[in-house]
């Protein structure tokens, strides 16, 4: 059967209407303000794929000291989802906005930077000269906003209403009642239809004074978080965030290589592989019909649970011992739970496949992502038909710990359409029949990919905190984790292997502020065991519960921590039913990560600046950022070891004069796939 990649689009039974060109235009003044707030409406929320500008506001101070707005907009084909252009881009209003957005003397601020820039290279212009982002700006003031939503900062900070989105929500799902059933092409959420009041109420203001509004609180927003990152000392952490932004914005704008029949392909074994071990599960256990997914069925089949009786008296079942209980008092049937029981054939094609439906799901994920690549020259020929995908990188969305709202960022990037931090290699990967999602990426053609990465840093970090045996061991070139199971004496008395591997698990769990039941939970480790690991570990390694106490310490004094370059991260002060603190006692946790975000961070930074010395002698371009590890894409014939020892020695020394303990990075090369890296040591 032939895999369906692209979505079905049904033959509308109306004809297309003939929408002539309808857009309204603010005259802009003759001189040039020198600062400007734009925003701009969408057709969607992914740059990508869905959205394109018919609206785009400007605020700026004039002569008079009075803020004044220009808005540009357009009418939407209700049927493509296109908005009307025509002739419209050539208007002398409209050059004169592209003169002011390209103008290097004029300061940009934007709600949301990239997306916005992304947004407006599409149709009209790209942004050029200094751009700043207010969100930006109040995540560098303030790391522990609920909400780094423009209303709701505006809201709280400038008593500026949100009467106005309220009002246009009303209205829009009027429209788009109206709007379905006359069959018009209607967006997944009520956000990508506000097009439509001018489609249906062409005389209503509601929209446009919406987006006039918006870019108001912009500007705004962008002049009193500007005096608070100079009260608060942040200046210096938003310019370099700014820095990060530019780079990933180029990131995005490029893309990576996707092998699209590798994924296709794979999708059509992993259905064949899903239908027969999904087969002998449910024949296994009585029933055909059984949703595998359904935690609540399978502890039914697996250990006769029956949920209504809360015992386990149902028949026929597998008659699995039950080992774990859910904190909802349900019998586990989460795979590590049932790992305990993989010699059994059964519960092993179970896990079989859970690894094979997650890898499917992956698969679907990056079909949905793809673009057809644009980068492409005469030299690429024969391959006009690469593909790429342009997932997102978010500097103010990555977590710590507990639930979106309890956690806190520390400062490392996250990605998102697709995800592309959480790929699976299936090499590295302690999981069980994982798929080997790294394989569909890779250079394009007449390119390599160096993968540096950064070896323990999150751990080197720790050591250089603490002091003490960690960091003596780090100096002197000997293996940490070899090191705490040599001290820690239930772990020396175990085999070197086994005692070393615990011992890698144990550092870690004390880096992010875990104890014995992170050891039970996540490694398996019997709870009277971990119990004597923690506690040998705080009894040899003291300066380790020192550093964790000093830090929780200091973040109740003054509410944040600051890394290793001086960056400060807001601790939530907060209190628990109990009466302790939520989060303040993962203060090293936020400590060693934001250090962490910061290191990478300057690595891009470096990095990019090293390259832009040499672009006329070596095309390079950084592709990815993964946790602790950079790719970039080079020209084969570029690839100089002189050039690979310049971007590993930008990376090694971000933080020289910060840390006693050197960074050290790993360089892994790869011509073909992601998957397929060989470990290439350049001559440094």
């Amino acid at each position: 059967m032939k895999l369906k990649v692209e979505k079905i689009t049904k033959t509308l039974p109306i004809e297309k209407i003939g929408i002539k060109e309808n857009y309204t235009f603010d005259t802009l003044p003759d001189y040039k303000p020198l600062i400007i707030a734009v925003d701009t409406e969408t057709t969607g929320l992914d740059w990508q794929v869905n959205a394109n500008f018919f609206m785009i506001t400007v605020a700026y101070n004039a002569l008079d000291n009075q803020t004044k707005t220009a808005a540009f907009e357009w009418s939407v084909d209700p049927l493509t989802r296109e908005p009307i252009f025509l002739d419209s881009l050539k208007d002398a209003r409209i050059l004169k906005l592209i003169d002011w957005l390209q103008d290097k003397s004029i300061i940009k601020i934007f709600a949301n930077a990239k997306f916005d820039r992304h947004i407006l290279e599409k149709n009209l212009c790209t942004v050029k000269g200094t751009i700043y982002d207010v969100l930006l700006a109040a995540w560098c003031c303030n790391s522990q906003e609920i909400s780094y939503g423009l209303k709701k900062l505006s809201e709280k900070y400038l008593d500026f209403p949100i009467t106005d989105e309220k009002n246009l929500k009303q209205l829009t799902i009027t429209a788009r009642a109206k709007g379905k059933n006359q069959h018009y092409n209607l967006g997944k959420v009520l956000q990508m239809d506000y097009w439509l009041i001018k489609l249906f109420y062409p005389e209503d203001k509601l929209c446009e004074n919406y987006a006039r509004n918006d870019v108001i609180r912009t500007l705004y927003l962008w002049e009193y978080y500007f005096k608070g990152m100079k009260v608060l000392n942040v200046w210096d952490t938003f310019l370099r965030e700014i820095k990060v932004m530019n780079i990933i914005y180029e990131m995005e704008s490029r893309g990576v290589r996707f092998f699209e029949s590798d994924c296709i392909e794979e999708i059509k074994n992993l259905n064949v592989k899903i239908l027969n071990v999904g087969t002998n599960v449910k024949n296994a256990l009585y029933n055909i019909t059984l949703n595998l997914n359904s935690p609540v069925q399978l502890a039914k089949y697996l250990y006769g649970w029956d949920k209504s009786k809360r015992d386990c008296t149902f028949q026929p079942c597998y008659n699995l011992e039950i080992t774990e209980w859910t904190e909802k008092g349900q019998p586990s049937t989460s795979t590590p739970t049932l790992e305990k029981y993989k010699a059994d054939p059964i519960i092993n094609d179970l896990i079989k496949y859970r690894g094979y439906e997650k890898g499917r799901a992956s698969c679907k994920n990056y079909l949905l992502a793809k673009a057809q690549d644009k980068f492409i020259t005469p030299n690429d020929l024969p391959f006009l038909k690469q593909w790429r995908l342009q997932p997102e990188f978010n500097q103010i969305a990555a977590y710590v710990g507990g639930s979106e709202k309890g956690a806190r960022r520390t400062g490392r990037l996250s990605s998102s359409n697709p995800n592309l931090q959480n790929v699976a290699d299936a090499s590295k990967s302690g999981g069980l029949f994982v798929t080997d999602g790294r394989s569909f990426f890779g250079p394009r053609e007449g390119y390599v990919w160096y993968c540096i990465d950064y070896s323990q840093l999150e751990l080197r970090i720790f050591a250089e905190r603490t002091g003490g045996k960690l960091k003596d061991a780090f100096l002197q070139g000997r293996d940490p984790h070899n090191e705490t199971r040599q001290h820690v004496p239930y772990l020396a008395k175990m085999p070197a292997e086994k005692g070393r591997k615990l011992a890698k698990n144990t550092n870690f769990t004390i880096i992010n502020c875990g104890g014995a039941e992170v050891l039970f939970k996540k490694y398996g480790i019997p709870l009277d065991e971990s119990m004597i690991i923690i506690s040998e570990f705080h009894s040899e390694f003291r300066e380790t519960k020192q550093r964790q106490r000093q830090a929780e310490q200091f973040a109740l004094k003054n509410g944040y921590i600051e890394t290793i370059i001086g960056r400060k991260i807001n601790i939530d002060k907060s209190k628990n039913k109990e009466g302790g603190y939520k989060f303040a006692y993962r203060a090293t946790a936020y400590d060693i990560q934001g250090s962490a975000a910061d290191a990478i961070k300057l690595a891009m930074i470096e990095t990019t600046k090293f390259s832009a010395a040499f672009t006329d002698k070596v095309e390079s371009h950084l592709v990815l950022s993964i946790h602790d590890e950079l790719v970039f894409e080079i020209r084969k014939d570029h690839a100089y070891d002189w050039f690979i020892k310049g971007l590993v020695n930008c990376m090694e020394h971000v933080f020289f004069g910060y840390m006693d303990i050197p960074l050290k990075c790993e360089i892994e090369k790869t011509n073909k796939s992601w998957s397929s890296k060989d470990k290439h040591k350049a001559e440094l």
